[in-house]
């Protein structure tokens, strides 16, 4: 695992050393994202949480920020001289990062790229033609239809530990069974919103299609994301199929600017090296 920084101290790193590469800026914490970190590209890399960092190993071109980072803080390591380009591989739903980034590079006049992860619309296939599915464009609009449509039913929340309350709000929460990462911050968040713990399933996906047949078994309606197979998406619209389950899909929110868009890991790192003329791509 790399050495990382809270924020002040990648500032301090960047400000203070006498880097004379340049480096491209990447929003990961996605499995698109850990292989750009892999990928030997010098580069700040930044995370929301430890985890994100599993399987990445330290070297000396590689600066990590781990936390959260607010409009400024990014807009702060963007405009360091040595950041030539910004890759945003963060996960699709991830908006609040993603536009910050572009507000930035776009004020700064740096070259932004965004790596997409390929979601195909699954529940539409015929195979799941049978579902009673629903597609929202936010957690309030699932929470409304909740509300108005399923309130005597049992809801499982897959969708992470951030906008719990908006469920809460709308009254539902003796109804709200909730799975999210086994960390200490997402546990707490769920407690904080007032998950009892028999309610809280705790670990890592993508999940397989037994592991939501074991967690979903006690409701009768999924609230998912439409995260692509990455996100293990299929996999849960077959165990809701299974349960006889019916399924709202938060869609994705609209993508920032970005000035090229990628569909592809590899494609992005080939871009990256060519677009960083003093470096040579390693043997």
């Amino acid at each position: 695992m790399p050495r990382y920084h809270k924020f002040s101290d990648l500032l301090w790193d960047l400000q203070e050393l006498r880097i004379d590469t340049e480096l491209l800026l990447v929003f990961g914490g996605t499995a698109e994202g850990r292989m750009l970190a892999q990928s030997g590209l010098p580069m700040v890399y930044s995370v929301v949480s430890e985890e994100a960092l599993d399987g990445i190993d330290e070297r000396p071109d590689l600066y990590v920020n781990i936390g959260p980072l607010d409009y400024n803080k990014v807009f702060s390591i963007v405009s360091h001289p040595r950041i030539s380009a910004i890759i945003d591989a963060s996960h699709p739903y991830a908006a609040e990062i993603s536009a910050s980034a572009s507000t930035a590079a776009q004020s700064l006049s740096k070259y932004i790229v965004r790596l997409e992860r390929s979601i195909e619309p699954t529940h539409q296939n015929e195979a799941y033609a049978d579902l009673d599915i629903h597609e929202v464009s936010s957690a309030e609009e699932a929470a409304h239809l909740i509300e108005q449509d399923y309130k005597d039913s049992t809801i499982f929340l897959s969708t992470g530990s951030k906008h719990l309350n908006e469920y809460v709000d709308y009254g539902l929460l003796d109804a709200l069974r909730v799975r999210v990462l086994d960390t200490e911050a997402s546990i707490a968040a769920a407690r904080e919103a007032g998950i009892q713990d028999s309610h809280i399933y705790r670990g890592k996906g993508p999940f397989s299609v037994e592991e939501n047949l074991r967690d979903f078994s006690d409701a009768s309606v999924l609230v998912t994301k439409m995260s692509g197979a990455q996100g293990g998406y299929q996999a849960k619209l077959e165990a809701a199929k299974r349960l006889g389950m019916s399924v709202i899909v938060i869609q994705p929110p609209k993508a920032s600017f970005a000035h090229k868009t990628f569909f592809d890991v590899e494609e992005t790192i080939a871009w990256a090296w060519t677009s960083m003329p003093k470096h040579q791509q390693k043997d």
